[in-house]
């Protein structure tokens, strides 16, 4: 029971490796983002626009148009990298191999 049923044959091709990476980053630095908010950026700025996308609580922060904008799509990129994930598999697919379960 357990554990995954897939497995390359010989070594896995290198863009899983960087794919996974970006995948664990973009995770990371979408929760970090989330949760660290209310206490790095400033609820007030004269210089910093509003971001919508950092609204917590009815408190919108203000922060720069680079971070507003990862906010923003950090979704929609999360969802990219893994519909690239499964094409790393779907490319390699004759590399892939299916192990049975024990019983």
């Amino acid at each position: 029971m357990g554990g995954h049923r897939f497995q390359f044959e010989g070594s896995e091709p290198w863009i899983l490796w960087i794919v996974a990476a970006l995948l664990a980053l973009n995770t990371v630095l979408l929760l970090f983002l989330n949760f660290s908010a209310k206490y790095f950026l400033p609820e007030t700025s004269p210089d910093l626009p509003p971001c919508p996308a950092l609204a917590n609580a009815g408190v919108q922060y203000h922060a720069p148009k680079m971070l507003c904008w990862y906010a923003d799509h950090s979704i929609a990129i999360q969802f990219v990298i893994l519909a690239v994930l499964a094409s790393v598999f779907f490319l390699f697919r004759k590399q892939v191999r299916y192990i049975r379960p024990y019983r």
